[in-house]
């Protein structure tokens, strides 16, 4: 499973709910380049119908790639498999470089 690097709000879904007068925003990339270019682009589309301003849907599809750079992994693990480990088991790891 990819971590979206660009997100697409789309805004404004008017009093009736038809989408006709819809406000959109991709967000700006703020995640680095290298890793765009391991994975690609990633998008992830977020509708968001109760915002009616332009600056509030640009401030969501920002606070949305923010939140994904934050919430990314700080390194890897490769270990063997092992099919005794559940999807909740608490791991110890010890680094013995």
């Amino acid at each position: 499973m990819l971590v979206p690097n660009h997100f697409l709000v789309f805004g404004n879904e008017g009093d009736d709910g038809l989408w006709l007068d819809y406000l959109v925003s991709a967000s700006p990339h703020g995640i680095d380049q290298h890793e765009i270019d391991a994975y690609a682009e990633v998008y992830k589309i977020v509708l968001a119908g109760s915002l009616t301003l332009q600056t509030d849907v640009n401030s969501r599809a920002a606070a949305l790639l923010a939140r994904a750079k934050f919430e990314m992994l700080a390194g890897r693990l490769y270990a063997p498999h092992d099919a005794r480990v559940e999807l909740y088991d608490r791991l110890d790891i010890q680094d013995f470089r």
